[in-house]
């Protein structure tokens, strides 16, 4: 069976429909040859089934029609006489009924199908790329951080000394901490939070957002610094 599914997926279209309406005439050629006594429905089925499937469901509603009508003539050919004449019509028009939600709720699986598959596509690539930013943001910070206290190991060093610790120098590294620190919150806890329709790029918003709140804060305690001075 999966092998047939194989063969039929990578079969041009144009030949499955070719094939199928072909199979119809010939299901209702034999229909006319066993006659109204023995019901043939269920093999119409196969390729208004396979058509839906495989090509859409607006060819599978015209093979619907196509095998209803053959149906029909078949049962008329065959010379079967009904109580009353709107009766092989009726018959016909239910058959067509039962073909129509047949091929409507296989294109319906198959769609739903289709979301699911692109779904878990669409899950494991941003899992691939939250699990890269995660170790590209690991190592920045392991480099950023080993310098960052170096700076710091520097200024403990001259306040032991009793030296002028320029600020310029503390500032920077108080904003490389508490960059880290957002940095690190937004790569390690956003992904896994409640998600919008932007996606990753409302965290990326959202980071530019609280670095430029840390500079803000800090050009702010220079500039009231330098007011005490003055």
């Amino acid at each position: 069976m999966k092998s047939l599914l194989q063969v039929l997926n990578t079969t041009p279209k144009s030949v499955i429909v070719s094939m199928s309406v072909v199979a119809v005439f010939f299901l209702g050629f034999v229909d006319y040859l066993l006659g109204p006594e023995i019901s043939f429905s269920i093999f119409y089925l196969f390729p208004i089934a396979i058509v839906s499937w495989f090509v859409g469901f607006k060819t599978g509603i015209l093979l619907s029609i196509i095998s209803a009508v053959g149906w029909l003539l078949a049962d008329l050919l065959s010379g079967h006489v009904y109580s009353s004449a709107p009766i092989p019509y009726w018959n016909a028009l239910m058959r067509f009924g039962l073909f129509f939600i047949i091929s409507w709720l296989l294109t319906e699986v198959q769609r739903y199908l289709d979301v699911i598959h692109k779904r878990r596509v669409q899950v494991v690539q941003e899992r691939a790329t939250t699990q890269a930013l995660q170790k590209l943001t690991t190592l920045l910070a392991e480099n950023i951080t080993a310098q960052n206290s170096e700076i710091i190991k520097w200024v403990e060093e001259r306040r032991q000394k009793d030296q002028k610790v320029p600020e310029r120098v503390e500032k920077a590294s108080h904003i490389i901490g508490s960059s880290l620190h957002v940095l690190t919150e937004m790569s390690f806890l956003a992904p896994y939070g409640p998600k919008s329709e932007n996606g990753h790029t409302d965290y990326i918003e959202k980071l530019k957002e609280k670095l430029e709140e840390i500079k803000q804060q800090y050009d702010q305690k220079s500039t009231a610094d330098v007011d005490v001075d003055e």
